[in-house]
């Protein structure tokens, strides 16, 4: 009867042709070339997740950052500055953050560019700090009044 090939090792079975085993070898490595296609997709979704989440994380640093320098400007423990000041986010744990304070007419009077406006406005720009001052590069700006109450 029929002769049960056992491997490689063996000689082949009858009638199996080196035709045979070059389909075999082609089927082989168009399977590795499909993994290879799909691991390289999975990683690539990963990385762009990832850069996506790097992101998300200095995105919730700068908002930190923005917060506590308008809360100390609020509360008295900075200045309303008359020319741009910049100062970096260490004091909220974000080191590689800085930012820029700005003071700017507010509103009230004849309008929000009157310099006898009822209250003064602060803006605050967040920058990774390689880029710090490059306007493209701003991660977040706040701009809101410079006190609480309005007087």
């Amino acid at each position: 009867m029929f002769r049960r090939w056992r491997g490689w090792h063996t000689s082949p079975p009858p009638g199996f042709q080196a035709s045979q085993r070059g389909m075999a070898l082609i089927e082989v490595l168009v399977a590795l070339l499909l993994l290879t296609v799909v691991a390289t997709a999975f990683l690539a979704a990963m990385a762009g997740f990832r850069q996506g989440s790097v992101r998300s994380d200095l995105l919730q640093g700068a908002v930190t950052c923005a917060s506590y320098v308008v809360e100390r400007v609020r509360g008295g423990l900075t200045p309303i500055p008359d020319q741009p000041v910049d100062g970096n986010c260490d004091a909220v744990g974000w080191p590689n953050l800085s930012y820029r304070l700005v003071a700017m007419p507010g509103g009230g009077g004849e309008g929000s560019a009157d310099p006898n406006s009822t209250w003064r406005a602060i803006s605050v720009t967040v920058f990774p700090s390689s880029k710090h001052g490059i306007a493209s590069a701003a991660i977040y700006e706040l701009t809101t009044s410079a006190s609480v109450t309005l007087h």
